[in-house]
């Protein structure tokens, strides 16, 4: 389960970047709402594989 949500959060990231150069390349503010909503996402499924690690390493 944690390599496919460390697979998506990679996925993320990477969209991330398009973004960021779609925005730089056209100036068009739907860009940086796409990013900002990404790097909310990213945000939240870190927070998500950080307690579910925690919680495994409990359960050990």
């Amino acid at each position: 389960m944690f390599a496919i949500l460390r697979f998506l959060f990679v996925a993320i990231v990477l969209l991330w970047g398009y973004c960021l150069w779609r925005e730089r390349r056209t100036g068009d503010p739907f860009w940086r709402r796409a990013r900002g909503w990404l790097a909310r996402f990213s945000l939240a499924l870190l927070l998500i594989i950080a307690i579910g690690l925690f919680v495994e390493r409990l359960s050990t």
